[in-house]
């Protein structure tokens, strides 16, 4: 039985604009089996040493991070703002459209499964490629098959959430009007965790 995580809010922007793509978060760690490498210590060190071929940069503590795939720089802000921080993080590392998305995901799952983000937050109205087109790549590869997708997005349209579930996103959270809404973030985070799990369990399961 395939449950989904739905949190149905409203939509709004804030004129706050934040200039990092890099930050830690509090959420629950991700239970996911380790490759060579457990984890890397830091995102940006992944991708970086990734791109100069300097694999010793990883080390091998079970640091996990975040992929958020979002081009306002207001509800990038929010977010980060909603998860918080905390001694026990895990890192965001942000894309600011589809096409740049998923060139990063590709360049990562190229290095090998330990490269991968625990988690990828995204949204749906993105230039260059939209968040469907995105989710359709991720759940056609095999290599993101094990990572679970939170739609995070401005639109409360039916239509668009049916669509997202059926492309395989594991979650569905409505932008509040809000900073104090947010706070329901971290569940639906954690509710599509555990969707994604138990998809995984299915006998019939194949790359949805």
């Amino acid at each position: 039985m395939k449950r989904v995580a739905e949190w149905r809010l409203a939509c709004t922007k804030v004129e706050e604009p934040i200039g990092l793509s890099l930050q830690s978060v509090t959420l629950p760690k991700a239970d996911r089996p380790s490759g060579k490498y457990r984890r890397a210590d830091s995102a940006r060190c992944a991708l970086c040493a990734l791109r100069s071929g300097q694999e010793d940069v990883l080390t091998r503590q079970n640091h996990s991070w975040i992929f958020v795939i979002e081009d306002s720089e207001s509800d990038l802000y929010l977010l980060k703002r909603a998860l918080g921080t905390g001694p026990d993080t895990e890192q965001v590392v942000r894309a600011q459209d589809g096409e740049q998305g998923i060139e990063l995901l590709d360049e990562l799952a190229s290095a090998g499964r330990a490269w991968l983000p625990d988690l990828i937050v995204l949204d749906l109205n993105l230039p260059r490629v939209d968040g469907h087109g995105v989710l359709a790549h991720l759940r056609a590869h095999r290599a993101f098959h094990e990572i679970p997708v939170i739609v995070v997005t401005c639109s409360e349209a039916e239509a668009e959430r049916k669509r997202a579930l059926a492309g395989g996103a594991d979650g569905y959270f409505v932008k509040p009007f809000d900073l104090a809404s947010y706070r329901h973030l971290p569940a639906a985070i954690a509710d599509a965790r555990r969707v994604r799990s138990e998809r995984l369990m299915l006998p019939w399961n194949t790359n949805s």
